[in-house]
């Protein structure tokens, strides 16, 4: 509400942080923009949108099969995204789990032999039949599905970055792994534009049969 008849609005108006939406953050990291990713983080979503147009562009490319060193790219990018969300998740229970012990050694040590045991869900494979029907896509959601709601919330406790003396925060480890899934996904469309020119290029290269070519120039034989 405006403080005055003036129309200016209450410093704490100004004070409050802009909310992004998840496209908007996602392209704020894209262009290396400052990104704090809380709680309304949805990973499962994040990996769905990344991976939805890529999986449908190969698979309506003239050869599915040429990129599948690429999706596998983003394949290993989506699984060190589970990983350090496996690892943010684990070193979080382990600091709760240890909270009582006095003794600081001792604690560090708990906490390490306790976030060591975690296990991070097994990565899917892409076959090429997957590359044909887009379905790497699905499997690679449904993957990241399994830590989605928990990391979530562990977002929204966690400390703020610039918040956390030398050490970089939750949200800053996050978006360090999810900007290499934007480069692994660039790699992927970039192959698709390649193919996709190479065969516009050969579709109206002229034909290597004189006569057929005369033809269709309108020149009668």
């Amino acid at each position: 509400m405006p403080a005055n008849g003036y129309g200016y609005q209450p410093r704490e108006f100004y004070d409050r942080p802009r909310e992004f939406s998840q496209t908007e953050l996602r392209e704020r990291r894209r262009k290396h923009l400052t990104v704090t990713l809380d709680a309304a983080f949805d990973l499962c979503a994040e990996v769905e949108e990344i991976t939805g147009p890529l999986a449908e562009a190969v698979a309506g490319s003239p050869t599915p099969h040429a990129h599948r060193l690429a999706v596998s790219g983003v394949n290993d990018a989506v699984a060190e995204v589970v990983f350090v969300a496996v690892a943010l998740l684990a070193e979080s229970d382990a600091a709760r789990r240890t909270a009582h012990i006095a003794d600081m050694s001792d604690r560090r040590r708990a906490r390490q032999l306790l976030t060591d045991r975690a296990q991070r869900p097994a990565a899917p494979v892409v076959t090429l039949d997957d590359l044909d029907t887009g379905e790497w896509s699905a499997a690679l959601t449904a993957y990241a599905e399994q830590v989605s709601d928990d990391l979530g919330a562990l977002l929204g406790r966690a400390v703020r970055p610039g918040h956390r003396r030398g050490l970089d925060t939750a949200s800053e480890r996050l978006v360090d792994v999810l900007r290499g899934l934007d480069s692994a996904a660039g790699v992927v469309e970039r192959g698709v534009e390649r193919v996709q020119a190479a065969a516009a290029t050969a579709s109206t290269a002229p034909t290597s049969d004189p006569d057929a070519e005369l033809r269709r120039l309108g020149v009668a034989l």
